[in-house]
């Protein structure tokens, strides 16, 4: 093996070895957060409360598997721009699509909108205030 053979190895060997920092660790898991509550809705919504736990257990899954992985903690540091972009990519499974929360109301923005006004959609309080 030649010295430069032997120097690419050992490289290599040692940027294996370094783990990603907590920061990093804090932005790739506030990542998939960011794509959970995109999908399901705020925090306090119902679809997020009771379908979160499921889509986080689909995500990381998918994420350790991608990454041969036995935690999203063990994600090296060469590896986190993979990682955000991997989560940014990542394709949501169809059922937790039909989750996502109804659009709220053009006009009052308290509840889901559900009567069509021209491009738009209003709640049945909202339309029965304008009969």
């Amino acid at each position: 093996m030649t010295e430069n053979a032997k120097l690419k190895k050992e490289n290599e060997d040692l940027r294996n070895r370094i783990p990603c920092s907590r920061n990093q660790l804090k932005a790739i898991r506030g990542c998939g957060k960011a794509l959970v509550i995109k999908t399901l809705g705020p925090q306090d919504s119902e679809p997020y409360r009771k379908y979160s736990r499921s889509m986080f257990s689909c995500l990381w899954y998918k994420y350790k598997l991608q990454f041969s992985l036995n935690s999203i903690t063990e994600t090296k540091e060469h590896q986190v721009d993979e990682g955000l972009a991997f989560i940014n990519k990542y394709e949501i499974p169809q059922r937790f699509l039909y989750l996502k929360p109804a659009p709220l109301c053009h006009l009052c923005d308290e509840k889901p909108g559900t009567v069509p006004a021209d491009d738009v959609l209003i709640c049945d309080d909202c339309y029965g205030f304008f009969l």
